[in-house]
């Protein structure tokens, strides 16, 4: 590509002039305050050796190995790096904060970065002379620090790191448990929940316990293949691996066992960890920073690993303060939101009681005005009926002590106060403030329950926070409320379609059209569910009337155009990619798509400017890559196709279709040594049968017909109907002299063909005809399959008719044969091709067969 991406943190007004930066690519991760000093390491060449480390290198005569512990590092400091992104708007005085808008959000995550931290190494070995090889992955500093960290061994290396836990037991802890709430967080984002805590029935997984689950996400993907998932954690298999327990789950100065850890959740009903079920995010209504995921516990409360157990609150256990592990300043916990949390000793368990549950409402108090006394435990609360609507109203209350700074308190007498909040959750969630406009909708609701528009608010909300099952159910209650309100309609079918229930958002969708039939987004949406179902003719007439209420709808024609391109409607499709760069210059997608048209009317040069402009935007957009690579291999341009391919190939260096698709362009640039070597590269990542066959079409050219026909069979072996290979195997063999295993080959191509293919039907005669063995030819089938190519191809082919030819010789009738054999000069536009048969015609006249050579 000839540069990489370098991504920052905006800033959307004129303020500061640093912009923390960095670019991650398939081999190395830079970062820095400014990105014009990573523009200027890209465009830097490698740094030789340092000649400060050559120099302390010759002086040793034995073998060196040096050791960075890169990832350890990062670890332990970057955890900080997304606490700082995440208070910085915050903690800022106001008059530096309007200038700044920073999205932690947008920071890389954490195995992105480890992944390039590899143990930056130099080897050293004086025998036959130096030797150094470096891998920097270290900043431009990391010679310097190199050669002052001196000669750090492994053993070394390994007892630092002991001393580091030992001076600061706290900071050691820390980091583990947040490696662990991060690893969690990873597994939610894969498997769309939290894992569950306790076995289930019907879920083998759930055997055992959540530690075991989330491997994987802790760099343990190996040991994680080891458990047999089917058995429980107890088995005589899986109990062998207990002992294998990874040194995250071993905390500094804890006593227990071998294979036990104190790294405990807390199991409740309510909490994060209730059992057989699995919690989403979305669960956490009190917030992700006021919900414990895992905490610190005391030795004695150690157990084994793998074993699916925890803590308990409610029961017997009602003071979880007993049960974890008192540091001097307090007691460790991991947070629902991926922080570790140090709280303080005086806590209280009512406090412990809220923190653990997940959807109370009730605020946390974190800290004491004053010196509390000692609390005795208390009692989780009893059940309630839950068909009292007493309860269903409490249960879904939220309590705004401590949320939505700056949110007023209501007066419930007053409908016109009623109003004026209303208006002000509005202008919150205009703000972006949602999660305030959620507690201020929320009240209200609580307060006027029959309020259709603070439900429609509080549902607009909860769908901006991605909560769409909590706004389905408030714009459900909101059109219970007013059901003649086409924008309750719409805001109802909206978050029932994101949840992939197309059917029944269009119903919704169809009602506010019903009740307002110029309503622009409804009609957008309805195309939308329709084109879900696959319905285009219906998704059509939607879009096309949603962009005639409004034609700056730029998505309607996006959608549109991708319906007719499937359709093959190009000019359609083309047209519209088009308005949707007039109105949104920046989409990016739709050069691509754009491209894909502009390529399918093979029109390659405006496909090239389409697909170069979406790279622009995105220089590791490999579909992009790929897409220009073939319009430049369509349009002849061979080596810009090249270029490309080594791009994709820069990028994802197993990406066999690259490398298959570059060694097409070497092929077709008869540079069959490079296209067998890139062929092998596919191989050796894909083996199939089109790159085997590639590769012997290249020995073919070589005149390597042996290679050629092993390859050939490898091809078969994938796809034993292959009807290329087994013909072109057939004239491999026909080429070595081994007629018989020619005729055999061929034989197989017309079982699986059928008499269809005029390719294997022409060569299989030309061998039926004129092979020299009596045992192979077979004049009477010769004449029949070349006459059924001839048929095929109008009489328009002179190879074929040449064979006709052939066939009749071979049965003795050489008049006919003289008489083909004239028409297959007349027919053939190849001088070359002419003299050649112009041979055989000599033979016939002569009333001699033709034979092979």
């Amino acid at each position: 590509l000839g540069r990489d991406t370098v991504s920052y943190l905006t800033f959307s007004r004129r303020g500061p002039g640093f912009t923390p930066s960095w670019s991650i690519s398939g081999n190395r991760l830079i970062v820095s305050a400014f990105p014009q000093n990573i523009y200027g390491l890209l465009n830097r060449p490698p740094m030789p050796p340092s000649k400060a480390i050559v120099a302390r290198l010759q002086e040793r005569d034995s073998f060196l190995f040096i050791k960075i512990r890169e990832k350890d590092v990062a670890q332990l400091a970057y955890p900080l790096v997304e606490l700082v992104a995440a208070q910085l708007p915050a903690e800022m005085p106001n008059d530096v904060a309007q200038w700044i808008e920073v999205d932690p959000g947008a920071l890389p995550s954490l195995p992105a970065i480890t992944d390039h931290l590899d143990n930056a190494t130099i080897t050293c070995n004086v025998t036959d002379g130096l030797e150094i090889v470096r891998h920097q992955t270290l900043p431009p500093s990391g010679a310097s620090l190199l050669a002052v960290i001196g000669m750090m061994s492994d053993e070394f290396s390994r007892t630092f790191q002991s001393a580091l836990s030992d001076l600061n037991p706290i900071q050691a802890n820390q980091n583990r448990m947040k490696q662990v709430a991060l690893a969690l967080h990873n597994y939610h984002d894969a498997h769309r929940a939290f894992p569950a805590a306790v076995p289930q029935d019907d879920t083998v997984n759930s055997m055992l316990s959540w530690r075991v689950q989330i491997l994987p996400f802790l760099e343990e993907y190996e040991l994680y293949e080891q458990f047999r998932h089917d058995e429980p954690w107890d088995s005589p298999h899986n109990r062998q691996l207990i002992q294998r327990m990874p040194d995250v789950y071993r905390l500094s100065e804890s006593t227990a066992g071998s294979g036990r850890t104190t790294l405990l959740a807390v199991r409740n009903r309510d909490g994060v960890f209730p059992g057989p079920t699995a919690i989403v995010i979305e669960d956490i209504i009190d917030g992700t920073s006021n919900t414990l995921l895992f905490a610190e516990a005391n030795d004695d409360r150690a157990i084994p690993w793998t074993k699916p157990d925890d803590l308990q609150f409610g029961g017997d256990e009602k003071n979880i303060a007993a049960a974890l592990k008192r540091h001097e300043r307090g007691f460790l916990v991991a947070l629902a939101d991926g922080s570790v949390r140090l709280i303080r000793s005086d806590f209280g368990n009512e406090n412990w009681f809220k923190l653990i549950r997940r959807n109370d409402g009730r605020s946390i108090q974190w800290e004491l005005e004053t010196e509390p006394a000692v609390e005795a435990a208390i009692e989780p609360p009893v059940e309630t009926d839950p068909s009292s609507e007493t309860t269903k109203m409490a249960s879904e209350a939220l309590d705004l002590s401590g949320l939505g700074q700056g949110v007023p308190s209501l007066d419930p007498s007053s409908p016109l106060m009623v109003d004026s909040q209303i208006e002000q959750a509005k202008k919150l969630a205009e703000a972006g403030r949602h999660f305030d406009a959620i507690v201020l909708f929320a009240e209200i609701t609580i307060r006027d329950p029959d309020n259709a528009e603070a439900h429609l608010g509080l549902g607009n909300s909860f769908y901006e926070t991605k909560q769409y099952k909590k706004s389905e159910e408030a714009f459900a209650k909101a059109v219970s409320l007013a059901p003649e309100n086409a924008k309750g309609h719409f805001a109802f079918g909206k978050a029932i379609w994101i949840q992939d229930r197309n059917e029944e958002s269009i119903v919704e969708f169809k009602k506010a059209i019903e009740l307002a039939p110029d309503y622009a987004d409804a009609w957008l949406f309805l195309g939308l569910a329709h084109n879900s179902l696959r319905q285009s003719d219906n998704a059509i007439k939607a879009l096309s009337r949603s962009v005639e209420l409004d034609n700056k709808r730029w998505f309607a024609f996006y959608t549109r155009a991708g319906i007719h391109f499937n359709a093959h409607r190009y000019n359609e499709a083309l047209a519209d990619y088009s308005r949707v760069l007039q109105l949104r210059p920046s989409e990016s997608d739709a050069h691509y798509y754009r491209g894909l048209v502009h390529h399918s009317l093979e029109q390659f040069d405006q496909a090239i400017d389409d697909f170069s402009a979406r790279i622009a935007a995105n220089p590791l957009d490999a579909r992009a890559i790929r897409s220009r690579a073939a319009a430049y291999s369509d349009a002849r341009k061979l080596p810009q196709a090249i270029r490309d391919y080594n791009a994709l190939i820069g990028i994802d260096s197993d990406d066999a279709d690259a490398w298959q698709d570059r060694a097409g362009c070497w092929l077709n640039l008869s540079k069959y040594d490079a296209a067998i070597r890139d062929y092998t590269e596919a191989i050796q990542r894909r083996p199939d049968q089109y790159a085997f066959t590639n590769r012997a079409i290249c020995w073919e050219n070589k005149n390597d017909f042996s290679k050629a026909a092993d390859d050939y069979n490898k091809a078969i072996e994938i796809d034993p109907n292959y009807v290329f290979a087994l013909d072109a195997r057939a004239y491999a063999y026909m080429t070595l002299r081994k007629y018989a295993q020619s005729k055999s080959s061929y034989a197989a191509a017309i079982d699986v063909a059928g008499e269809t293919d005029e390719r294997t039907l022409g060569n299989y005669s030309w061998l039926l005809a004129a092979c020299p063995d009596d045992a192979v030819r077979d004049g009477k089938l010769a004449l029949k399959y070349a006459t059924k190519a001839c048929e095929l191809t109008d009489w328009k082919e002179a190879w074929i008719i040449d064979n006709v030819a052939a066939a009749h010789a071979e049965l003795g009738a050489f008049d006919k044969a003289i008489e083909l054999a004239q028409l297959a000069i007349k027919t053939s536009d190849s001088q070359a091709d002419r003299d050649d048969i112009q041979t055989r015609l000599n033979l016939y006249k002569q009333n001699q067969p033709a034979r092979i050579k």
